[in-house]
């Protein structure tokens, strides 16, 4: 059986676990752009700057020039490296002007890293971190590995909302919920559609996906539930293990996290799946002790 704590102490924990892990995911704190200097003297912040200027700089230049000598592209996994929350509206901004000059694609290391500072997002920057992955046009970006949208999973399946309900007077926290529930659905489709059969095999982002539709659903069930659910049972308990068991430490404690609530959730609404996953929630507690 399931371990006997409260609703409210699981929440507390996996708020603030959850908060660890986003924070352990090579993102440079708002702290570093304080005057403290970093070993050579400069500031992440005049660092970001000096960067920044380097590309405006070449981006200003006409494309004939450009295409004689192509700058790298590692320029712009420099300054996403640089980049923290505060930053991250001038790096989208260079990112498109790259994009402008047909130069180079983001190499998938400056993938990792923007899905990380998206993740770090709140608000109404959170809310469109899926359109800046979606949007080719603009920033061009290819995602050549599901795993590296975890980050953004966890984020937008957590049990409190992060980003501005749909409603104008939001009365109920569902009503917040379920914008969030749609951006999960919405890159789980991007991703779909970038790595297809990587898609369809990872239980990490299904799990995370169904976790965050249940909680803002106001019906037993729906249709992208019921999906989910089916493709999950499709899988099977062993897989889903044997997967779960390549996972950081990290990740299989938040999958236990998932699992739990996705457990809890179930048998509010009495869903013909509960016993299933309720039975692979105790798997998955089982390993993480």
């Amino acid at each position: 059986m399931l371990k006997k704590q409260s609703k409210q102490q699981v929440d507390e924990f996996e708020e603030e676990f959850e908060e660890d892990f986003i924070d352990d995911v090579d993102l440079p704190s708002e702290a570093a752009t304080t005057p403290s200097s970093t070993p050579g003297g400069s500031t992440n912040e005049s660092r970001h700057s000096d960067v920044l200027a380097r590309v405006h700089q070449i981006t200003s230049q006409p494309r004939f020039r450009l295409a004689s000598n192509l700058p790298s592209v590692s320029l712009l996994t420099t300054l996403l490296t640089h980049t923290t929350p505060s930053t991250l509206p001038q790096t989208l901004e260079s990112i498109e002007q790259w994009r402008n000059k047909r130069l180079p694609l983001l190499e998938d290391r400056a993938v990792d890293l923007l899905v990380k500072r998206l993740a770090k997002t709140e608000g109404e920057e959170l809310l469109n971190s899926v359109k800046v992955l979606a949007d080719r046009t603009k920033y061009g970006i290819e995602i050549k590995s599901i795993k590296s949208l975890y980050p953004l999973f966890v984020r937008l399946s957590k049990p409190t909302p992060l980003v501005p309900s749909s409603s104008e007077t939001p009365s109920d926290p569902r009503d917040s919920l379920s914008t969030q529930s749609q951006l999960a659905h919405d890159l789980l489709t991007l991703s779909s559609q970038h790595t297809p059969s990587t898609t369809s095999t990872d239980s990490f982002a299904h799990l995370c996906t169904l976790a965050i539709l249940l909680q803002s659903s106001r019906t037993p069930t729906s249709p992208k539930i019921d999906a989910i659910n089916q493709h999950l049972e499709g899988l099977g308990e062993d897989y889903i293990m044997q997967e779960t068991l390549g996972l950081s430490k990290k990740l299989k404690e938040i999958l236990r996290f998932r699992g739990m609530r996705i457990t809890d959730e179930m048998k509010k609404r009495q869903n013909n799946s509960v016993e299933w996953f309720a039975h692979l929630t105790e798997k998955l507690v089982a390993i993480t002790p």
